[in-house]
């Protein structure tokens, strides 16, 4: 879909969304799934930079407002594609992206995170420990599904 198209993506919401920016957008289709992606995606490694946490590091204690609002200003603006990890800012990603979800229409946006690297940077490919992660990651992010699972 390029911007001179009528046809706005599934993610588009309307009163949420900003129709005109997301006209401006071009998107294309994810592999073989029925999802339109925006060509310009949100990669999310290093929002927790700036986000201080408590010691065990579990919860978030400040820095946050302006990474949230961005998140949030990025969707609405149709960049619909979300990349997260599980070890992305030794784990703490997905706790800050959460966080900016927790405020958007979950069909607004596609999700993706990556299973089998851990925040200690080991790797284990055992079902057991793909299906902990992908539990882990869905309680951190307050959602109820995952788009695309990643195995890296």
């Amino acid at each position: 879909m390029t911007t001179n198209e009528n046809k706005m993506p599934k993610t588009f919401i309307p009163g949420w969304s900003n129709e005109s920016l997301i006209r401006q957008l071009e998107y294309q289709q994810l592999g073989k799934t029925d999802m339109m992606v925006s060509k310009l995606t949100l990669g999310c490694a290093a929002v927790s930079k700036e986000v201080v946490f408590n010691d065990d590091q579990t919860e978030i204690i400040s820095g946050a407002d302006n990474v949230v609002k961005a998140i949030q200003n990025v969707i609405k603006s149709g960049i619909n594609y979300i990349d997260t990890a599980a070890f992305y800012g030794c784990g703490k990603s997905e706790i800050v992206l959460g966080k900016a979800l927790a405020g958007v229409p979950r069909e607004a946006y596609y999700l993706a995170t990556k299973v089998a690297r851990k925040a200690d940077c080991t790797f284990d490919f055992s079902a057991k420990s793909v299906q902990q992660s992908v539990e882990l990651s869905l309680k951190k992010m307050g959602v109820k599904y995952i788009d695309v699972i990643q195995v890296i």
